[in-house]
């Protein structure tokens, strides 16, 4: 996540810790943020802001990175971040816009699930390689994945290597569960076809049908 002023080449990085406390409610809370940042020019503090209003401000120049704390609810958010120099404060840096997922019914932030493969489409039998590791929760953890492979087998963890056996569309469904129960889903599609036959022989005359 990379947000540039293109008037003092600012970039900024901001990423949210996946170690929150679930919420119970529908209220503001308040989570802890990491953000890195590069800067081109000679700076004698850093700030950010959330939409619009200061958040926080590090004097540790040398130290390209702040720990910093932001309230979140279901609305998105936006984080600019300006360098203060010996000419003054530059320009804010383009916003970047965070969107919280959606809450279920307590408050709490749906976990969202991800799927990477090595392979979407292949002759038979075809191996595939599922990885859920970039699923994320927006505030605690994730402790189930389960799979579901479309071809009567399931299977939990957050990487697998599967096998297909039979030709077909295949439409492969992982459920992701976090630490307070809320439940998010993903799928993604493979197809599998029969190999080409082997070339024909023919010692004298070969009929096409």
């Amino acid at each position: 996540m990379t947000l540039k002023s293109p008037q003092k080449n600012l970039f900024l990085l901001l990423a949210l810790c996946l170690f929150f406390l679930p919420s119970q409610s529908f209220a503001a809370v308040f989570r802890p943020i990491v953000v890195e940042f590069s800067f081109s020019g000679e700076a004698s503090s850093y700030r950010l802001y959330q939409d619009g209003v200061f958040l926080c401000e590090s004097f540790n120049v040398s130290l390209k990175q702040m720990n910093c704390g932001a309230l979140f609810d279901a609305q998105p958010v936006s984080f600019t971040m300006t360098a203060v120099t010996v000419d003054g404060e530059t320009p804010p840096s383009v916003a970047y816009i965070v969107t919280p997922p959606e809450q279920d019914g307590f408050g709490n932030y749906l976990p969202t699930a991800s799927v990477t493969t090595d392979i979407t489409s292949g002759e038979l039998p075809l191996d595939v390689h599922f990885d859920a590791s970039s699923s994320t929760d927006f505030d605690g953890q994730i402790v189930l994945f389960h799979w579901d492979f479309g071809d009567g087998y399931v299977q939990d963890g957050k990487i697998i290597d599967h096998t297909f056996f039979l030709p077909g569309i295949y439409t492969v469904t992982l459920t992701v569960i976090d630490n307070s129960g809320a439940i998010g889903s993903t799928q993604i599609t493979i197809e599998t076809h029969l190999p080409p036959p082997p070339p024909q022989i023919c010692l004298y005359s070969c009929h096409v049908h």
